[in-house]
């Protein structure tokens, strides 16, 4: 099973981002903080009313996530999208609610990313602190990134 997510950002303002329902992560720097960092990843339905979120005072940089292609079977790929790269990233404010919709079929998930205006990006972008993926790979027993393997916590 293939998901294709792609990417739109970096954006300044959480309202400039596509409104509805949307995969939607954040970068910033807190207050008295010289380093940005990743600091949220999560579904947004129009609001990010999360009070941690609301310490990202400064360089605060938004990205906006849509789904391109996806089994039709698979209602919930948002929240698939989410668990796994949460697990991937690792955000410092989010607190993981569900486990990781592990099963024994192999998934990968593509992500393409563009500039707000929606054209192509030459290169990969990178959040404060890491590059963003290309390819994430489950194979049924382990996930896979261009990194090589690794396991999400729990």
């Amino acid at each position: 099973m293939t998901i294709i997510l792609d990417w739109f950002g970096p954006y300044s303002d959480l309202y400039k981002v596509a409104p509805g329902q949307a995969l939607v992560a954040l970068s910033g720097k807190e207050p008295y903080k010289r380093k940005a960092k990743f600091y949220y990843l999560g579904i947004c339905k129009g609001s990010m009313a999360n009070s941690k979120v609301s310490q990202v005072k400064r360089e605060r940089r938004y990205w906006h996530c849509e789904v391109a292609h996806a089994p039709v079977l698979l209602p919930n790929v948002l929240e698939i999208a989410e668990q796994v790269l949460a697990s991937f990233w690792r955000p410092d404010f989010r607190e993981p609610t569900k486990q990781l919709p592990l099963t024994n079929e192999p998934m990968t998930f593509v992500m393409r990313y563009f500039k707000p205006n929606r054209t192509p990006r030459a290169a990969r972008p990178s959040f404060h602190g890491g590059n963003m993926p290309t390819v994430i790979q489950w194979d049924g027993k382990k996930w896979w990134s261009g990194k090589g393997m690794f396991m999400p916590p729990g």
